[in-house]
């Protein structure tokens, strides 16, 4: 992932979840300190784990947030999880699931090149007469156009798509 990038992971339960980070703090964009740089969206830390930073929801007024959620103050109270101290979990009902923002299909926003929506093409050269000495050259094509393959979404704002080489 790109430095600064946001991530967060959501496992409905229908499978177990491992998940390992490696974080690389030693580089040119940590102009901070030599140490990651970690906070709660919601929830808090369990009673007596060592932290440095809080649930980011604490910080913003519980009636505001109230009204941008669309919650009860009670519910908001917990998102804030003033003196909770279950550790660091966001629960989401099951009959509910998890809904998502995301930009409309790409069916209803045809373009001109959908039949190069992804496409590869792998050339090898052999040297010396041996597998093992091969180098390969991969070429790939990804269809910007494509609406819902979109790395960012925002119904105001409008869509990015990353490309990296």
């Amino acid at each position: 992932m790109p430095a600064g990038a946001q991530h967060w992971l959501y496992n409905d339960g229908d499978a177990p979840l491992v998940a390992i980070y490696v974080f690389d703090t030693n580089n040119n964009i940590n102009q901070l300190e030599p140490s990651m740089r970690k906070f709660l969206l919601a929830g808090g830390f369990s009673k007596g784990q060592v932290h440095f930073a809080e649930n980011i929801l604490k910080g913003i007024d519980a009636r505001f947030l109230s009204e941008a959620l669309g919650v009860s103050m009670n519910v908001t109270k917990k998102l804030q999880s003033r003196h909770d101290q279950r550790g660091e979990i966001v629960r989401v009902e099951l009959e509910h699931g998890l809904h998502l923002l995301n930009p409309p299909s790409s069916s209803s926003f045809p373009t001109q090149d959908q039949h190069l929506q992804y496409q590869h093409r792998q050339t090898c050269q052999r040297f010396d007469g041996h597998d093992s000495h091969n180098i390969c050259t991969m070429e790939v094509r990804h269809s910007v156009e494509r609406l819902d393959k979109a790395d960012v979404y925002s119904p105001g704002a409008g869509r990015i798509t990353r490309l990296t080489s």
